[in-house]
């Protein structure tokens, strides 16, 4: 609704203090505070877009006919509104009262919600339910009776058990959505405005989970509560509905009893017989199968292997000490070498036959030859230790626990001591006989262990000659061809290797024409035979022409004609270190690059030859025996 705004400019012929009008109405009869029906009320101003229409009503008790007219007349005591509506339909209301003297009482109806309270016309405050009656004084000092009907509205409260499966939701009455047992209180506004309290008490009934244990035989089928069925062992879950309309789970715990083997291996002795699990009698070895029930009511196989245990034969040979006894199987007691047969019942319950042969052992005489080193001792047999050449006698007791008489034979062997010399070279190292190493003059001892197992002393008496320093001249550059003199210095005498392109090996100085670049050494001997050697190379290198005399062709044609079919460079191969050639086109696109002075180009680009054409080549060389660097730039013509 759009309001106009309007200034309150109606007016009451009788004081209004709430509204304040300023509406004009014809008073009647006012010396007896009498009021016959003829006010009059106008609308004195609006705020808004002319053209404006009106509509009165009576709000309160029953009045005039409605009128479109800024004013109306004839109207009684009372309760009044007007709408004021402009053209663009804009609206705004304004509330006026008429009052008159004894006035109709005026009557209103108020509800409030339990807990509140409620300010009557005449300032009191009512909190319940009633019929109140306010007698107020107008300023014409008529009296204005207001009667107030107040109905208070009580809370609702409501209790509802709703109940859902596990995992669902529930919505409560406030929108809420939950999921767990429990009580919540939603308050609302009921009709009349005032609150209205619903306790759901939620109750979340859970998937039952029950466990049903069962066993089957193998080869067997079980069928599961949700119909499956299974021929395997294991954990198997079925979610059904319970009678609630939630889900039931039931764990099938499946047992699969395998058919249960059994294996015996018995044994009987000859001559008597066995009774199988099934009840069948045998006497003679074998395997034999028996197919049973057992208390589950699956098959068990049971494999019973049956020995023959025949009457045990042994045969013993003791052996004893002369002078003492021996006690046969059957308890009798003998001293003397013979051969007894006793019969006796062995644990199997079969018989068992023992043969004894008895052998009476005599004394036993033992001698041994032994020997140790000065310094050190021997154990006896007997425990006894001794460290001096001897024989000793002792008594012990053999394997058989009869006397043993050893007699040992006992040699001391002496240390050895041993002297040497040895003379060596001071670029040498002499081994010593405990396989140190030492490399300067003295007198040095050894201990070592002879053949014999005793220490052997060695004395080494070493003496160390100086050995030569051999020298020879440095490594020398030469043209091939051209021979250069070798020197070497430091010893009495020489020998050079290898003894190709020398004059002679045995000398100080030797005369070297090498056919190609060679290392020569130098071994050099001292008067007292020392050596030592040296080694230079003589390096050749073959003769370079100027490089104004290197030349470069200007032309090839690559016509397979077996003449000029490529573009190489000749004499340049051995005498440079470093090289590089690029040729490129008329549009300036690098067609060849090489850096071996060996190249040849034989006029092709990405594997296709090129048609007949001018090219220009960029060279850089360097010698390899002085650092000059040619640089040239020419042009090459491809001819077909």
């Amino acid at each position: 609704m759009r309001l106009l705004g309007l200034p309150n400019f109606i007016t009451s012929y009788f004081y209004n203090p709430n509204l304040n009008p300023n509406i004009t109405v014809t008073p009647v009869n006012t010396t007896n505070c009498q009021n016959n029906g003829m006010a009059t009320a106008s609308v004195c101003q609006v705020f808004g877009t002319a053209p404006y229409t009106y509509t009165w009503s009576n709000s309160f008790v029953d009045g005039p006919t409605p009128n479109l007219t800024s004013s109306i007349s004839n109207l009684a005591p009372g309760n009044y509104n007007v709408i004021v509506t402009d053209a663009t339909c804009m609206i705004d209301t304004i509330n006026f009262t008429i009052i008159g003297a004894n006035p109709t009482p005026l009557t209103q109806n108020v509800s409030l919600c339990n807990g509140t309270s409620y300010t009557l016309p005449g300032g009191g405050t009512a909190t319940v339910t009633g019929t109140y009656n306010d007698t107020l004084t107008a300023t014409n000092g008529c009296d204005s009776i207001i009667i107030t009907n107040l109905t208070i509205s009580t809370s609702i409260n409501v209790t509802v058990t709703p109940a859902i499966c596990a995992g669902n939701t529930y919505t409560l009455p406030g929108g809420v959505i939950v999921a767990a047992s429990g009580s919540y209180a939603d308050t609302l506004l009921a009709a009349g405005g005032c609150d209205s309290i619903i306790t759901t008490n939620l109750t979340v009934t859970p998937a039952p989970t029950s466990v049903l244990s069962t066993s089957i035989c193998t080869g067997n089928s079980y069928t599961l509560p949700g119909g499956a069925v299974v021929t395997a062992a294991g954990n198997y879950f079925d979610t059904l509905s319970t009678t609630a309309g939630c889900d039931s789970i039931v764990n099938t715990k499946l047992i699969v009893n395998p058919a249960l083997t059994g294996n015996q291996n018995p044994s009987i002795c000859t001559g008597t017989n066995f009774t199988l699990p099934g009840g069948t009698i045998v006497n003679s070895a074998g395997t034999y199968r028996d197919t049973l029930t057992t208390t589950s009511g699956c098959d068990s196989i049971v494999t019973t292997v049956l020995s023959i245990t025949p009457n045990i034969q042994i045969t013993q040979t003791p052996v004893i000490c002369a002078g003492n006894t021996f006690t046969l199987p059957d308890g009798s007691v003998v001293n003397a070498t013979g051969s007894w047969v006793d019969t006796l019942i062995a644990i199997g319950g079969c018989d068992s036959i023992v043969s004894t042969n008895l052998s009476v052992s005599p004394p036993v005489s033992v001698s041994q030859n032994q020997s140790i080193c000065t310094g050190n001792n021997f154990t006896l047999p007997g425990g006894a230790v001794v460290n001096t050449s001897g024989v000793y006698l002792d008594t012990i007791n053999t394997t058989a626990g009869c006397d043993s008489i050893v007699t040992t034979n006992l040699s001391v062997l002496p240390n050895s001591t041993a002297s040497q010399s040895a003379t060596i070279c001071s670029n040498q190292n002499f081994i010593l006989p405990d396989g140190t190493l030492q490399n300067t003059s003295g007198t040095y001892t050894s201990t070592i262990t002879a053949a014999n197992g005793c220490d052997s002393i060695v004395t080494t008496t070493l003496v160390v000659n100086p050995s030569p320093v051999a020298t020879v001249s440095n490594d020398i550059i030469i043209v091939m061809g051209n021979s250069t003199t070798l020197t070497a210095g430091g010893g009495g005498t020489y020998s050079w290797a290898p003894s190709s392109g020398l004059n002679n090996t045995n000398s100080s100085s030797v005369v070297a024409t090498p056919s190609g670049t060679t290392t020569y050494c130098v071994l050099v001997t001292s008067v007292n035979g020392c050596l030592d050697s040296a080694c230079l190379t003589v390096t050749t290198e073959i003769p370079c022409p100027k490089s104004e005399n290197l030349g470069i062709p200007n032309a090839f044609s690559p016509n397979k004609d077996g003449v000029n079919d490529e573009f190489c460079l000749q004499g340049w191969e051995n005498c440079m270190q470093e090289f590089s050639i690029r040729i490129y086109n008329r549009w300036g696109e690098k067609v060849f690059e090489s850096k071996d002075p060996n190249f040849c180009w034989d006029g092709a680009y990405k594997g296709n030859t090129m048609d007949a054409a001018v090219f220009v080549y960029y060279l850089s060389a360097k010698y390899l025996s002085i650092e000059t660097v040619i640089n040239k730039t020419g042009n090459i013509s491809l001819i077909k």
